[in-house]
């Protein structure tokens, strides 16, 4: 984010953050942090507590405070982040459920799009439901960009 602001001086309003996954994490971090037109976040967790308990139930013992810093809680910084948001989630992901994104939007302010996509796992994004994955992302661009160029 600082390079493209800081040295290739892209305006804040034509930033847009895109993460992925455990990636997301820090989108929202940079989210939070630093202005832009808008965020996507596909395949999104909730948290590191949250995802660590889903892939090692045995980690359910735990309380969040156990678990090492940062916790990457998306679901917190839906409260700070006041950009338009687009999740991306894929119904058959197995990895990171799509819960999480829902945890998410349900905690995000408006504006705020969910786009679950029915026949998509983790890793086959734009492979499965290629058209709707294509055209939400699109829709949403186009619509953020739009918007920052209103007088």
């Amino acid at each position: 984010y600082d390079y493209v602001r800081n040295k290739l001086h892209y305006p804040e309003l034509k930033i847009l953050l895109y993460g992925e996954s455990i990636g997301t994490g820090v989108t929202c971090n940079i989210a939070v942090n630093r202005p832009c037109a808008g965020v996507i976040l596909q395949s999104g967790i909730a948290s590191l507590p949250a995802m660590g308990r889903k892939l090692f139930p045995l980690l359910s013992v735990y309380p969040d405070f156990a678990y090492p810093e940062p916790h990457l809680d998306n679901v917190a910084a839906m409260a700070q982040i006041t950009s338009p948001i687009l999740f991306l989630h894929g119904k058959k992901d197995t990895l990171v459920p799509y819960e999480h994104s829902r945890q998410m939007f349900a905690a995000a302010h408006d504006p705020k799009q969910i786009v679950v996509l029915s026949d998509c796992g983790h890793n086959d994004m734009g492979v499965q439901n290629t058209q709707e994955f294509q055209s939400s992302i699109k829709s949403f661009v186009v619509s953020t960009i739009q918007k920052t160029h209103e007088p």
